[in-house]
């Protein structure tokens, strides 16, 4: 009776591993594809130059999409979408999340190259 138990706990032991290996697998899976969905090309629109611009003149601490959504007078679900837009194209990226203000965002040096062919910069 005894060895039936030592194998059950084995057996649990395995099982809980693999599906941990799994869910970091998956986890893999959905980064890889985001990346390879974020591979087409951005084109920023007007107002994502305007919000680049934002962010650009902004200091690290500034760079909070709550100041961005006063300021352009955007919705937050379209403040979101641009914002994502940019973060795909990688003109802008994420610098950290504080759990009061969301997310802080910072210019890349394509956002920058993006804003001085625009002379907006």
């Amino acid at each position: 009776m005894q060895l039936s138990v030592t194998k059950v706990r084995t057996v649990e032991q395995q099982n809980a591993a693999l599906k941990a290996e799994l869910r970091a697998a998956k986890r893999k899976i959905r980064t890889l594809e985001r990346e390879v969905g974020r591979s087409r090309s951005v084109r920023p629109d007007h107002t994502e130059i305007d919000l680049l611009r934002r962010i650009a003149e902004c200091d690290v601490d500034e760079g909070f999409a709550v100041n961005f959504a006063a300021d352009l007078n955007l919705a937050p679900a379209k403040l979101d979408y641009h914002l994502q837009r940019l973060l795909d194209g990688g003109y802008v990226e994420l610098l950290f999340t504080d759990s009061a203000l969301g997310d802080d965002f910072g210019i890349t040096q394509k956002g920058r190259l993006a804003l001085v062919k625009r002379h907006a910069l």
